[in-house]
């Protein structure tokens, strides 16, 4: 019987131990998007962790946008008409690109976010972002272009760790009154955004 008891309490010490450490692994594998689980677990999200060598003294980093609601956490960066770059974790319902791009576009104003697709490449890390023929990047003037533009582009190269941005409208080239990607839609890539850094912002 002793030793019955013995092997009871041993179980119960190996499983608190394993509980435990799943925990601890589970916090301290935070990544870009981290899902949230309940309203206390939101200040976990304070440990995600944003994977760029940008000096961070040139962003102006804002308060947190994530609430309850919140499955998912990210981190999104934007530009404003006076190209100052800002950086703001906000909450997102879904973990997809498509999701990230409408929170982002959400948070600086755009009425009709109108994205069709994100295509992601694996192999060269890249994404293409495929606008509807009645988003609102298309309407804006130059000025709301270029935040739309620059502000995805920062976002996915920045908090995503995407090597480059490429734009299209319908499949087809991005074409409006301000920009013309032609022949694949090239916007930028991590490199030229990081080399060229200090004279783009």
């Amino acid at each position: 019987m002793k030793k019955f008891i013995s092997l009871i309490f041993c179980l119960i010490i190996v499983v608190s131990v394993v509980g435990c450490t799943s925990d601890k692994i589970e916090d301290e594998t935070s990544s870009v998007v981290q899902e949230v689980k309940d309203e206390k677990s939101i200040v976990d999200i304070s440990d995600i962790k944003v994977p760029t060598v940008v000096d961070e003294s040139k962003v102006i980093i804002l308060d947190d946008a994530v609430d309850s609601d919140s499955k998912y956490a990210s981190y999104i960066f934007y530009t404003d008409i006076d190209n100052n770059v800002y950086r703001r974790k906000i909450g997102l319902q879904v973990d997809n690109d498509i999701s990230l791009a409408v929170g982002l576009l959400e948070e600086i104003g755009v009425s009709n976010p109108g994205i069709k697709s994100i295509i992601r490449d694996e192999e060269s890390n890249s994404v293409v972002i495929d606008f509807k023929s009645d988003a609102s990047v298309l309407q804006s003037g130059t000025a709301g272009e270029t935040q739309i533009l620059q502000s995805l582009a920062l976002t996915f190269i920045l908090s995503k760790e995407v090597e480059t941005v490429y734009y299209n409208v319908e499949g087809d080239i991005y074409t409006s009154g301000h920009y013309y990607f032609e022949p694949d839609g090239f916007y930028i890539s991590k490199n030229i955004l990081l080399t060229n850094w200090d004279d783009l912002f």
